[in-house]
């Protein structure tokens, strides 16, 4: 500011004595001063303006960023409640169908969507685990690491909780991101299900071998009997509905 300042008044100085050079100080001697004066003020007032200014953008800045905190902190605590929450939601539905007695009078199709609620709860803890990766993914700072999966057990674990048929064209192991594509799958089966027949979108993820060595999946929504046929006849088997 003061560097500014002094760079103002010099510059405006220079100007002044380039134009006016030759006009005699005894006759002009008021009008001089005030010119001077105001030389001397206006820089002054320039650089405070600037300063005042910038003052203004630092401390909207720093605010906003505080606000970022805060949320980045009432977000992760938040997130650890809802964790904890379905936790202790899924463990009393544990216990719950672990008492034979206490279920033994039960509808089966009853105790199947208990099933399915635990499985949609242990789901939603998952996703609260990844908070960490979707972060890093948003800031472009996620690094991908590939590991060694059954393809069996890895798709019961995506669709755990979904009404979700599944085929799978006897892949056994491969390479793969499971972080990643859990994400990446659970999305677009989420897509599917909202955007398929409201009467019923049967969800059906399909997963093979790319003629390159790859692994291909495919997500779609369509009528169950067609998924059916379909899988019996691409050789797939199809894994029972919400397991």
């Amino acid at each position: 500011t003061v560097f500014l300042a002094v760079v103002s008044f010099l510059s405006t100085a220079i100007v002044w004595q380039v134009f006016n050079p030759f006009v005699p100080v005894s006759k002009h001697a008021n009008k001089i001063g005030a010119a001077v004066g105001l030389l001397f003020l206006l820089p002054i007032a320039l650089a405070m303006a600037v300063t005042t200014e910038r003052r203004k953008v630092l401390l909207t800045n720093f605010l906003r960023e505080q606000d970022r905190a805060h949320s980045r902190e009432a977000d992760s605590i938040l997130n650890h409640t809802l964790k904890n929450t379905m936790a202790d939601s899924a463990g009393q539905l544990e216990i719950f169908l672990g008492d034979p007695d206490g279920i033994k009078d039960l509808d089966p199709s009853l105790i199947q969507n208990l099933k399915m609620a635990l499985a949609s709860l242990r789901r939603g803890m998952k996703s609260c685990r990844n908070r960490q990766t979707l972060i890093s993914l948003v800031s472009g700072t996620y690094n991908s690491v590939r590991s060694a999966v059954t393809a069996h057990q890895f798709l019961s674990d995506v669709t755990m909780g979904r009404a979700v048929e599944v085929v799978e064209t006897q892949l056994g192991e491969f390479q793969l991101d499971p972080v990643l594509m859990d994400l990446i799958l659970d999305n677009a089966m989420a897509n599917a299900t909202k955007h398929g027949d409201p009467r019923g979108p049967n969800v059906r993820i399909t997963v093979k071998g790319g003629p390159d060595g790859s692994t291909v999946s495919q997500v779609t929504n369509m009528s169950w009997g067609s998924a059916v046929r379909g899988a019996a006849a691409a050789g797939g088997r199809p894994i029972p509905r919400g397991q």
